[in-house]
């Protein structure tokens, strides 16, 4: 209460607050409210009450067969995330849920993150950053014949292309990114870097290393930001994994370090041998694995690390700072967070070896003999259905997670990859692109 309180002095012009929460497909839903009634309702000790339903939906607004309950969970704002949003006029806080009793529901996916980054300073001693690369494609959209279609935004010869100078001739998009650089400053985000990306339209921001709670919520903030932003230039931002089949993708890599940097082999060991899972969270989509590809700096389709190694999905930086590559914007960082600490932790609880050898080219490149004495043996899943399959078989990830979790994950995410199959693909990827 007390910092809406002082963000109201700050922005006087909020008349709405934003209760969001990251569903299980990562669409961004809320409700809103106006501040006065906010205000009452903090005032009094009361939450929002949402249907069950919300941590079941499909992104049709259907919820998922099978996963459906009757009843209704309290939203409980997390006054540490309240920032001004994207819109004028609006303020945004994440949300947790909670049982009608007051106990948090598990399932709630930033309740789950909280839960596995306290299990591991409380048992292990281990702290995280955490930071994040938003790597997204500014596109124009037109409709044909009834249906939204989406066209490269950079088609007037500017020469855009990884980190140019020649991409900030195009003034319009300068003053798009300079206007999200400046609202995410009102917001308290404070974009480190930014730069021109390959694909046409397309820009890095970089998010300052942050505990992992704390860097979703920044994530989830900026990426709105972002759109909101990009919709006011009468652009669409997307963080649709491949937007054009001929370009560079579109990534969302992590960077996590934790202290003390003693475990990072154990931890890094138990990413490793969980890593077949974990795509499960990372590459939630099959639009994912348009992207995920071999020697073109996407993060490479074998389970391998290496220093300084663009060209394996985990890339060690220095000390116990390392990159994962394997990600893109389709996931609930959420649940890939959780499922990549936890997997770290089984490895540290264990002892776990890191019998896998720092690679330093490009495993596609690499014989087989070659790949064998590094003990690169197994390809990340090609498929959402493999990546599921792999997490269904991955028992002790079930136990890190909790069963409940995976199995609703598991669930969930079988019943949309069947839903989406029966979309045609060009029509497939205009829809998701309005979503994501």
């Amino acid at each position: 209460m007390a910092k809406l309180t002082e963000l109201l002095k700050q922005d006087q012009s909020i008349k709405f607050l934003r209760f969001q929460w990251l569903d299980y497909t990562s669409l961004l839903r809320l409700r809103i409210l106006p501040v006065d009634r906010a205000i009452q309702l903090f005032n009094a000790g009361k939450s929002i009450s949402v249907p069950n339903l919300m941590l079941a939906l499909l992104q049709t607004a259907m919820p998922c067969p099978g996963l459906f309950t009757n009843g209704e969970y309290l939203l409980r704002p997390d006054s540490d995330s309240l920032r001004i949003s994207g819109l004028d006029g609006y303020a945004a806080v994440q949300c947790d849920f909670y049982e009608l009793n007051g106990d948090p529901v598990p399932k709630c996916p930033r309740t789950l993150l909280r839960s596995v980054t306290t299990e591991a300073r409380c048992t292990r001693g281990i702290e995280f950053l955490v930071g994040f690369e938003i790597e997204v494609v500014f596109t124009k959209w037109t409709v044909v014949e009834g249906q939204v279609s989406y066209a490269s935004s950079n088609e007037s010869g500017y020469g855009h292309g990884y980190s140019t100078a020649s991409a900030l001739h195009d003034k319009n998009m300068m003053l798009l990114v300079e206007a999200i650089f400046d609202r995410c400053a009102l917001a308290s985000i404070p974009i480190q870097h930014f730069h021109p990306e390959a694909a046409p339209g397309q820009f890095e921001f970089v998010l300052p290393a942050l505990p992992p709670v704390t860097a979703v919520d920044t994530l989830t903030a900026t990426r709105d930001i972002i759109c909101s932003i990009a919709a006011d230039f009468s652009y669409r931002a997307t963080l649709y994994p491949k937007p054009y089949s001929d370009k560079f993708g579109t990534g969302a890599h992590i960077h996590i370090s934790l202290d003390p940097p003693s475990l990072q082999e154990n931890f890094f060991a138990g990413v490793i041998k969980h890593l077949r899972a974990i795509i499960a969270f990372t590459y939630p989509n099959a639009a994912s694995y348009e992207r995920a590809s071999d020697s073109t700096l996407s993060g490479s389709t074998w389970v391998s690390w290496g220093t300084e190694n663009r060209e394996s999905p985990l890339r060690r930086i220095k000390g116990s700072h390392y990159e994962i590559r394997c990600a893109d914007g389709l996931a609930n960082m959420y649940l890939a967070l959780s499922a990549i600490i936890a997997a770290g932790l089984l490895g540290v609880s264990r002892g776990e070896p890191m019998t896998m050898k720092d690679c330093q080219d490009d495993p596609a490149k690499m014989t087989p003999e070659e790949r064998e004495k590094l003990g690169i043996k197994e390809k990340i899943p090609a498929s959402i259905e493999e990546a599921l399959g792999c997490l269904r078989e991955d028992k002790e990830m079930h136990d890190a997670l909790g069963r409940s979790v995976v199995e609703h994950y598991l669930q969930l995410k079988t019943v949309e990859v069947e839903m989406l199959k029966g979309i045609e693909p060009t029509r497939r990827r205009n829809w998701l692109m309005e979503r994501y």
